[in-house]
Protein backbone atom coordinates (compact mmCIF):
# COMPACT_ATOMS: atom_id res chain seq x y z
CA UNK A 1 0.00 0.00 0.00
CA UNK A 2 1.12 3.56 -0.53
CA UNK A 3 0.42 6.42 1.02
CA UNK A 4 -2.25 7.76 -1.83
CA UNK A 5 -4.31 4.71 -1.36
CA UNK A 6 -5.51 3.44 2.61
CA UNK A 7 -7.43 0.70 1.18
CA UNK A 8 -6.78 -2.24 -0.84
CA UNK A 9 -9.17 -2.18 -3.88
CA UNK A 10 -12.40 -4.55 -3.39
CA UNK A 11 -12.75 -7.86 -4.78
CA UNK A 12 -15.45 -8.30 -6.95
CA UNK A 13 -16.97 -11.25 -8.97
CA UNK A 14 -16.69 -11.95 -12.93
CA UNK A 15 -19.92 -12.27 -14.72
CA UNK A 16 -19.59 -15.90 -15.18
CA UNK A 17 -19.09 -16.14 -11.21
CA UNK A 18 -21.78 -14.09 -10.25
CA UNK A 19 -23.93 -16.36 -12.94
CA UNK A 20 -22.69 -19.45 -11.60
CA UNK A 21 -23.51 -18.26 -7.94
CA UNK A 22 -27.27 -17.50 -9.29
CA UNK A 23 -27.54 -20.36 -10.49
CA UNK A 24 -26.50 -22.50 -7.44
CA UNK A 25 -28.39 -20.61 -5.08
CA UNK A 26 -31.46 -20.95 -7.05
CA UNK A 27 -30.86 -25.08 -7.93
CA UNK A 28 -30.24 -25.47 -4.58
CA UNK A 29 -32.95 -25.30 -2.66
CA UNK A 30 -35.05 -26.58 -5.73
CA UNK A 31 -33.39 -29.63 -5.63
CA UNK A 32 -33.73 -30.22 -1.96
CA UNK A 33 -37.48 -30.10 -1.72
CA UNK A 34 -37.58 -32.42 -4.62
CA UNK A 35 -35.65 -34.78 -2.40
CA UNK A 36 -38.08 -34.08 0.17
CA UNK A 37 -40.99 -34.47 -1.87
CA UNK A 38 -40.45 -37.05 -3.83
CA UNK A 39 -37.50 -38.87 -2.33
CA UNK A 40 -38.61 -39.65 1.26
CA UNK A 41 -41.36 -42.09 1.89
CA UNK A 42 -43.20 -41.39 4.90
CA UNK A 43 -43.51 -43.61 7.77
CA UNK A 44 -47.57 -45.25 8.70
CA UNK A 45 -48.69 -43.76 11.49
CA UNK A 46 -49.19 -46.98 14.25
CA UNK A 47 -51.99 -47.88 14.48
CA UNK A 48 -54.17 -47.89 18.21
CA UNK A 49 -55.24 -51.16 19.59
CA UNK A 50 -58.34 -49.25 20.86
CA UNK A 51 -62.25 -50.17 20.75
CA UNK A 52 -64.41 -47.34 19.63
CA UNK A 53 -68.60 -47.41 20.22
CA UNK A 54 -71.14 -45.36 21.11
CA UNK A 55 -73.30 -45.86 24.30
CA UNK A 56 -75.36 -44.11 26.59
CA UNK A 57 -74.24 -42.60 29.80
CA UNK A 58 -76.18 -40.96 32.70
CA UNK A 59 -74.63 -37.28 33.35
CA UNK A 60 -75.71 -34.45 35.31
CA UNK A 61 -74.46 -30.85 34.37
CA UNK A 62 -74.26 -29.82 38.24
CA UNK A 63 -73.66 -33.35 39.61
CA UNK A 64 -77.14 -33.86 41.40
CA UNK A 65 -79.45 -36.66 40.97
CA UNK A 66 -82.64 -34.92 40.55
CA UNK A 67 -81.21 -33.63 37.24
CA UNK A 68 -79.47 -36.67 36.02
CA UNK A 69 -80.02 -37.54 32.35
CA UNK A 70 -79.23 -40.51 30.00
CA UNK A 71 -77.16 -39.07 26.96
CA UNK A 72 -75.11 -40.55 23.82
CA UNK A 73 -71.31 -41.19 24.52
CA UNK A 74 -68.34 -42.33 22.91
CA UNK A 75 -67.27 -44.94 24.72
CA UNK A 76 -63.29 -45.79 24.30
CA UNK A 77 -61.68 -48.65 25.55
CA UNK A 78 -57.87 -48.73 25.43
CA UNK A 79 -56.93 -52.56 24.40
CA UNK A 80 -53.32 -52.21 24.59
CA UNK A 81 -50.56 -52.58 27.51
CA UNK A 82 -49.39 -49.24 27.12
CA UNK A 83 -50.70 -46.04 28.60
CA UNK A 84 -51.55 -43.54 26.33
CA UNK A 85 -51.12 -39.38 26.84
CA UNK A 86 -52.27 -36.45 24.75
CA UNK A 87 -55.92 -38.34 23.87
CA UNK A 88 -57.98 -36.79 21.44
CA UNK A 89 -60.97 -37.80 19.74
CA UNK A 90 -63.12 -36.40 16.43
CA UNK A 91 -65.93 -36.71 15.35
CA UNK A 92 -66.53 -36.23 11.54
CA UNK A 93 -63.34 -34.93 11.26
CA UNK A 94 -65.02 -31.35 12.71
CA UNK A 95 -65.75 -31.86 15.99
CA UNK A 96 -63.33 -32.35 18.85
CA UNK A 97 -62.53 -33.65 22.51
CA UNK A 98 -59.45 -34.17 24.49
CA UNK A 99 -59.16 -35.98 27.03
CA UNK A 100 -56.80 -34.29 29.87
CA UNK A 101 -55.78 -37.35 32.00
CA UNK A 102 -53.37 -40.13 30.69
CA UNK A 103 -55.36 -43.53 29.72
CA UNK A 104 -54.41 -46.56 31.18
CA UNK A 105 -53.65 -49.69 29.16
CA UNK A 106 -57.45 -51.82 29.82
CA UNK A 107 -59.24 -48.35 30.92
CA UNK A 108 -62.48 -47.23 29.53
CA UNK A 109 -63.71 -43.65 29.28
CA UNK A 110 -67.05 -42.45 28.08
CA UNK A 111 -67.26 -38.90 26.71
CA UNK A 112 -70.96 -37.35 26.11
CA UNK A 113 -71.03 -36.53 22.33
CA UNK A 114 -72.05 -33.33 23.20
CA UNK A 115 -68.83 -32.59 25.04
CA UNK A 116 -67.13 -32.19 20.95
CA UNK A 117 -66.83 -29.10 19.73
CA UNK A 118 -65.48 -27.61 16.80
CA UNK A 119 -62.80 -25.06 16.88
CA UNK A 120 -65.75 -22.22 16.73
CA UNK A 121 -67.60 -23.55 20.31
CA UNK A 122 -70.51 -25.23 18.19
CA UNK A 123 -71.29 -27.97 20.07
CA UNK A 124 -72.17 -31.62 18.33
CA UNK A 125 -75.86 -31.81 18.75
CA UNK A 126 -76.49 -35.88 18.22
CA UNK A 127 -80.34 -35.09 16.76
CA UNK A 128 -79.44 -33.17 14.13
CA UNK A 129 -75.54 -34.64 13.39
CA UNK A 130 -75.34 -37.64 12.03
CA UNK A 131 -71.76 -39.77 12.88
CA UNK A 132 -70.34 -40.66 10.00
CA UNK A 133 -66.56 -41.43 11.10
CA UNK A 134 -64.64 -41.13 14.37
CA UNK A 135 -61.00 -40.94 14.43
CA UNK A 136 -58.77 -41.40 18.27
CA UNK A 137 -55.21 -40.35 18.21
CA UNK A 138 -53.02 -40.98 21.20
CA UNK A 139 -49.57 -40.17 22.18
CA UNK A 140 -47.48 -43.41 22.50
CA UNK A 141 -44.63 -44.33 25.04
CA UNK A 142 -42.17 -44.27 22.11
CA UNK A 143 -43.56 -40.81 21.28
CA UNK A 144 -45.08 -41.96 18.70
CA UNK A 145 -48.90 -40.56 17.66
CA UNK A 146 -51.27 -43.58 17.29
CA UNK A 147 -54.29 -43.06 15.22
CA UNK A 148 -57.53 -45.33 15.13
CA UNK A 149 -60.00 -44.62 12.45
CA UNK A 150 -63.96 -46.31 12.40
CA UNK A 151 -66.39 -45.15 10.13
CA UNK A 152 -69.59 -45.31 11.54
CA UNK A 153 -72.79 -46.78 9.81
CA UNK A 154 -76.35 -45.16 9.65
CA UNK A 155 -77.47 -48.36 11.78
CA UNK A 156 -75.44 -47.42 14.86
CA UNK A 157 -72.90 -50.29 13.90
CA UNK A 158 -69.56 -49.69 13.42
CA UNK A 159 -66.83 -50.82 10.83
CA UNK A 160 -62.84 -50.25 11.27
CA UNK A 161 -60.25 -49.26 9.03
Amino acid sequence: MTQTEPFPPPRTLSKRQLSLAAVLIITLPLVLVGWMAFGLTPRPEPQLDAEISLGIMSFSQDGSLQKTQLVPALVICNRSSDMWGNVNASLNEQFFYYHREKLKAGEEIKVPLEFFATKGNAVFQPSSNKLKKVTLFAQLPSGARGVKEKEMSLQGTAQSK
